[in-house]
């Protein structure tokens, strides 16, 4: 178990399980666990408990549905402060081509929102020229890129990428 302090307090955890295949068609790969210490909650909900990073390459749609399976649903940020607690989670990976989180555009009406169905709230943390606006590009990933600073972007639904679940 890895922990994260700041001003000397415990802010989380990282732990890390191994799965395996089953014939209940569990996914084999690392699961790495974050723990929040934290009891603030947001008006999300979304960072102030569990988040969990699941390496095994998904498309959105897989992810969110392994989320809603074993965990509560994709990660929802909706703060500066939960962008940041996300971009320290995720240096740990990088490179990489990003990661799946619970931001959809709506196919129909052309807006964002969140797969839990959250308000999608004032907060955003966009990378430049983003989000693309190709009907191709509906889902949301953060940069697995620190030179980018973890910035958000458009992708394709069916790429498959790791994602992060928060609950559990």
């Amino acid at each position: 178990m890895q922990s994260f302090s700041q001003n000397g307090r415990s802010i989380y955890s990282i732990t890390s399980q191994s799965t395996s295949s089953s014939s209940t068609g569990a996914v084999s790969g690392s699961i790495y666990s974050i723990k929040s210490q934290s009891t603030s909650s947001s008006s999300t909900g979304a960072v102030s408990g569990n988040l969990h990073v699941v390496q095994t390459p998904m498309s959105w749609s897989q992810s969110r549905t392994h989320c809603r399976s074993y965990f509560t649903d994709l990660a929802v940020l909706s703060s500066l402060d939960e962008q940041g607690m996300m971009a320290t989670l995720l240096s740990d990976y990088t490179p990489s081509k990003g990661f799946w989180f619970g931001l959809r555009r709506s196919r129909l009406w052309g807006h964002w929102y969140w797969s839990g169905g959250q308000t999608w709230g004032t907060f955003s943390f966009w990378g430049d020229g983003e989000p693309n606006s190709p009907l191709s590009k509906q889902c949301g990933l953060i940069s697995g890129d620190p030179a980018r600073n973890f910035s958000w972007s458009s992708g394709c639904c069916a790429q498959q990428l790791p994602f992060v679940c928060y609950g559990g």
